[in-house]
């Protein structure tokens, strides 16, 4: 509806044009982008619909956890009918061999 935000997380979505940068320099191997668009045909791994004004913690499970190994990713996106503010944040543990 108008008043609505669909929420996506897609592990390996293809993002067009996406423009890396490192999440912290010299400590982290994670990049996020920050210009890239979200090819919607790939299958979200989790969604929601929130009401405007709302908050959500989505939190995976520890019997099934979400892995990815180098080159993987975990993409969030939203949509909406209607000018909306999304804001969005990943916690992530980092397992360095």
């Amino acid at each position: 509806g108008n008043n609505t935000v669909d929420i996506y997380i897609r592990k390996n979505a293809v993002i067009g044009t996406p423009s890396w940068a490192k999440i912290k320099l010299g400590t982290s191997c994670v990049d996020k982008d920050i210009a890239g668009t979200v090819d919607t045909t790939v299958v979200p791994y989790y969604e929601d619909t929130l009401s405007r004004n709302t908050q959500r913690a989505i939190t995976f499970s520890a019997d099934d956890p979400v892995y990815l190994e180098p080159e993987d990713t975990l993409t969030i996106s939203a949509a909406s009918a209607s000018t909306v503010i999304v804001s969005a944040c990943f916690n992530f543990v980092e397992s360095k061999e």
